[in-house]
């Protein structure tokens, strides 16, 4: 069985999601983890820190 382009894809993604937020179970910190190594996290600030997390 041969995996199409876009189950590898959904697969490397998985895998990177699982590995690099370990402990990081939801909200912005999570997200902001993931788009840090393509250089598309930024600061949040406090309000909307907050705002997300209520």
């Amino acid at each position: 069985m041969q995996l199409s382009k876009e189950e590898v894809y959904d697969y490397m993604f998985a895998t990177y999601e699982k590995s690099s937020t370990i402990g990081i179970n939801y909200g912005y910190q999570r997200f902001e983890k993931l788009l840090a190594p393509f250089g598309l996290s930024g600061r949040v600030p406090e309000v909307v820190k907050r705002i997300l997390m209520n």
